[in-house]
């Protein structure tokens, strides 16, 4: 219950954080706009590194429902994760990224991207995170889809290190959650970068993301079940 609490409390301050002081999302927009554009939206090391964190997210998601839709014929546990472990992943995805995200907050919050804000050469008006607008009609800014994917994908490999720590060196385990905590980072900067998210949209959506995770957890697989 506490880390639940903890996501909560941390969304609701970075809510009011760029809530009082919008800006901030200005400021590190235009830290990569360059007076006409956002020059690395089109940099060929960006535009891949969007491209595999755009895929990567539904390798794991694939996996579990290939294990959920085959256990009558598979162990009980697959790389060590239960199935009830593999449909926390699934579930994740589907609830947090696919419906919370994609088909929730950007299908209807209205916020407008950096690269289309007068402020970045668009025609759009800027707006904190907290206010819903009419600024965009579909798949808007807020809040990031891809950061909150990859958010996703770091949950699951969080998961299977875990359950399989015992069988690694420490070394490989904890480069390993070092992997899974820069993910997001990777994310959040390629979508600022490429004026496609703010600052906000970015760790609010690794927030939110993190919050499902742990309800579904708790729903599917508790400690002692």
């Amino acid at each position: 219950m506490k880390y639940g609490l903890f996501l909560i409390l941390a969304s609701a301050a970075v809510l009011l954080v760029f809530g009082l002081w919008p800006q901030l999302d200005l400021v590190s927009s235009a830290l990569f706009w360059d007076g006409t554009g956002f020059p690395l939206e089109q940099n060929p090391a960006n535009v891949a590194l969007r491209w595999v964190l755009r895929v990567t997210p539904f390798l794991p998601v694939l996996a579990g429902i290939i294990i959920l839709a085959g256990a009558r014929w598979l162990p009980d546990a697959v790389f060590r994760l239960t199935r009830r472990d593999w449909c926390v992943i699934v579930l994740t995805f589907l609830a947090g990224p696919g419906l919370l995200v994609n088909r929730g907050f950007k299908a209807f919050w209205g916020r407008a991207r950096p690269r289309n804000v007068t402020e970045f050469g668009g025609e759009k008006i800027f707006t904190p995170p907290h206010v819903w607008t009419d600024q965009c009609e579909a798949n808007c800014s807020f809040v990031s889809g891809e950061v909150s994917a990859v958010t996703a994908l770091s949950v699951a490999l969080v998961m299977l290190l875990a359950a399989n720590r015992g069988r690694m060196g420490a070394g490989s385990y904890q480069t390993g959650i070092a992997v899974a905590i820069l993910l997001p980072f990777l994310s959040a900067f390629q979508r600022i970068s490429a004026g496609g998210h703010f600052l906000s949209d970015s760790i609010l959506a690794v927030l939110f993301t993190l919050l499902v995770a742990l309800i579904t957890q708790r729903i599917v697989a508790p400690k002692g079940r």
